[in-house]
């Protein structure tokens, strides 16, 4: 009876000693080191041609750019990053910075541009300080409400991740003593796809630093963007910065060292060789931004088109190349599109472009490098008019809207997404601006060369009516802008 009692007594003692934050700080802490393992193209669909390694093989810390904000710097403008001191690992600078008593009164605020890894960043950071003596919270700014106060935005953000209600104060708690870090990344996607301003957010995670180390409970916080929008919002005076640098001609060859043990057997199965790295510094500015890398990568594995045209292709071929084999293959991964003959396939292919350059003209026309969906979902419908509906070929669902189904299919563009007053906004761009310059270029010379064919029927009376050339379509596509 006694150690009956005993047992009872022990067990009511652990079911008191749980505090309310135990299990959703495991389940964020375990939701996040998984992270290391899955492919390191989130949402990548597995057709069999290539097999992206996990974020843990092909992860390569990047070098980084380090600079002090001080009134009247502007972190946007590239001359400002060239007089700042380059350091030759992102991650060894963190480690350092995060056991600092200055990561607990200033936000970081990291930088880079589209495709540079800064996600990624904060993936693998959240993943290995789980494992350490920090307590980390990612936040994906694109999925919280856009106006929130940011305690607001972190207790969000851990109910869509694992899907537990906790406040901060009891995650803390349950820490027990763990440095915690909160890695709020997108301020970008949050300020261009809500247009909601947004110019204090520095000095609100400022400010709840400092209420936070006023109860006993530091917190460190860095904040993920774009380079060009950090003039977007006020840097409070010695916030530091970092921006991360492109790759180095080395760390492109170990990232395709890693892609090519994943994808070797594969490859060789058809004949195919891994993407060398001789041939994709050929074109450096894809080649040192880490997802334009991957791209480039996944379009040599289809026919090795890259190593087979070596040097001499011109930057207008090879996206011409990309472009075209992307649409393709999206166009293939229907069952009923396969059965299609080869020529149809190439028309289906050609429709996507033709979405994909109406989305860089919206962006051109309107003198900017994004474009919303509210004004995507305007313009395709006058240029694209016979796309309002799905194509009964492309096995697409016809609830998507023009301008999900002119961006969903391709990685080249960026989406931006954000929460404001509970409502769902996006806008897109691309991964590299030269990518829009070329589509709009493209859709230009088409419609150019459409016009001199229908003048040279005109002229030579084949058809009936006043001879006039409709040029509508380039009217509308260049809006007044000039190439």
């Amino acid at each position: 009876m006694g150690s009956g009692l005993s047992g009872m007594e022990e067990l009511l003692g652990q079911i008191s000693a749980r505090r309310p934050g135990d299990r959703p700080l495991a389940h964020l802490l375990a939701s996040y080191r998984a992270a290391l393992s899955e492919p390191v193209l989130s949402g990548a669909q597995a057709d069999g041609s290539v097999v992206f390694p996990s974020l843990a093989e092909a992860y390569l810390t990047p070098r980084c750019r380090i600079g002090q904000v001080q009134p009247g710097d502007d972190p946007a403008s590239a001359g400002w990053w060239e007089q700042q001191p380059v350091l030759p690992d992102a991650e060894v600078f963190l480690t350092g910075y995060l056991t600092s008593l200055r990561s607990v009164r200033w936000p970081l605020v990291v930088l880079g541009e589209p495709g540079s890894g800064k996600s990624k960043l904060t993936e693998v950071l959240a993943a290995r300080l789980a494992d350490g003596d920090f307590f980390p919270v990612r936040v994906e700014l694109r999925d919280v409400a856009a106006e929130s106060m940011i305690l607001e935005q972190i207790e969000q953000a851990i109910y869509r991740g694992p899907g537990d209600r906790a406040s901060w104060h009891d995650l803390v708690e349950a820490a027990g003593g763990a440095q915690p870090v909160v890695l709020l990344d997108g301020f970008d996607e949050l300020v261009q796809a809500s247009a909601v301003n947004r110019y204090d957010y520095l000095e609100q995670v400022r400010d709840f630093q400092r209420r936070q180390a006023q109860i006993g409970h530091p917190v460190a916080v860095i904040v993920t963007s774009r380079t060009m929008v950090a003039d977007h919002t006020r840097f409070p005076a010695g916030t530091l910065a970092l921006q991360l640098q492109p790759f180095t001609d080395g760390q492109v060859r170990r990232w395709l060292e890693v892609w090519a043990r994943s994808n070797a057997p594969v490859l060789a199965a058809r004949g195919l060789r891994p993407l060398p790295a001789q041939t994709a510094l050929a074109h450096p500015e894809l080649a040192t931004q880490p997802l334009l890398l991957m791209l480039l990568a996944i379009y040599d594995a289809t026919r090795n088109a890259l190593q087979q045209s070596g040097e001499r292709l011109s930057r207008a071929g090879l996206y011409e190349g990309l472009f075209g084999d992307f649409a393709l293959r999206e166009v293939a991964k229907s069952a009923q599109n396969r059965a299609l003959p080869a020529s149809r396939q190439h028309e289906l292919a050609e429709r996507e472009l033709q979405r994909l350059a109406i989305t860089a003209t919206a962006m051109f026309s309107r003198g900017k490098q994004a474009v919303t969906e509210a004004e995507l979902n305007r313009d395709l419908p006058v240029l694209f008019p016979d796309d309002r509906a799905a194509d009964p070929a492309s096995g697409e669902a016809p609830a998507l809207t023009p301008a999900q189904r002119a961006t969903g299919r391709f990685f080249f563009i960026h989406r931006s997404q954000a929460r404001p007053h509970d409502e769902l906004a996006r806008s897109y761009e691309f991964l590299h601006s030269t990518f829009g310059e070329f589509l709009v270029a493209r859709q230009t010379a088409r419609a150019l060369r459409h016009l001199a064919a229908m003048r040279e029927v005109t002229r030579q009376g084949m058809t009936p009516g006043s001879g006039q050339l409709d040029d509508g379509f380039l009217y509308a596509t260049l809006s007044f802008s000039c190439l």
